[in-house]
């Protein structure tokens, strides 16, 4: 199992309505291939992320810094045996994303802000992460569930994602349970497109995208989801 993922890519963000979510799935399952999780490409993902006691990482993003970070843990089906511990660091449009891949157990024991699991893994990003979530007092803050549709291009130089009905919690962490009772955040009418890439896009799909008269604007979930909770 490859335990560690690094993927630096820039990546931008969409508010799009119902109708033109569809259009573009329609568009894309032409061009691209259905992601492999959930059934068609369609899924739920569950994210915990963790910040400092006064939400240092949230402040960030408020505050438009062009450096920052945050630290999530991630699953896409509830009975994934090994889970997602993610370092994400951005600057400005570039982001660069490190995934080590964790036991449940471990990632329980997080959930705990027990953190001492992670000197089992021999990697550097295991003991920046380490550092991190010790040394600056992380813990659990915000869950956040929402539906994808996601893309991929054949090279994996492009990922495109269509997220729906986002939802939060800052009282229940546990990403396994089955109905989770949070607060709906987005409209019906309202849902996230990012497209995510390494270099830019082939003509074909750009000829899907930007005939949608869509503008970018800054959708990040975290940032959302703690302002409507007013963390």
């Amino acid at each position: 199992m490859k335990t560690i993922e690094n993927i630096t890519r820039i990546e931008e963000k969409y508010l799009i309505t119902t109708k033109k979510k569809f259009e573009l799935i329609t568009q894309l399952k032409k061009k691209l291939c259905i992601d492999k999780y959930g059934d068609q490409g369609k899924y739920q993902v569950k994210t915990l992320y963790f910040d400092t006691p006064d939400c240092q990482d949230y402040q960030d993003k408020i505050n438009e810094k062009q450096q920052r970070k945050g630290i999530r843990m991630r699953i896409y089906n509830n009975k994934d045996k090994s889970i997602k511990l993610e370092l994400k660091l951005k600057d400005n449009s570039i982001q660069n994303k490190i995934s080590l891949k964790i036991k449940k157990d471990d990632a329980e024991r997080l959930i705990k802000k027990d953190y001492e699991c992670l000197k089992s893994y021999a990697s550097e990003v295991a003991t920046q992460l380490y550092e991190i979530l010790t040394n600056n007092n992380y813990e659990p803050k915000t869950l956040i569930l929402y539906n994808r549709y996601a893309f991929n291009s054949l090279d994996s130089k492009i990922r495109i994602t269509i997220d729906s009905d986002l939802s939060t919690s800052n009282t229940f962490f546990n990403l396994w349970e089955e109905n989770i009772e949070t607060y709906p955040v987005s409209g019906i009418n309202e849902h996230i497109l990012e497209i995510k890439k390494i270099n830019g896009l082939p003509e074909e799909i750009e000829k899907i995208i930007f005939p949608l008269e869509i503008q970018e604007k800054p959708a990040s979930k975290y940032k959302r989801c703690c302002k409507f909770l007013s963390l």
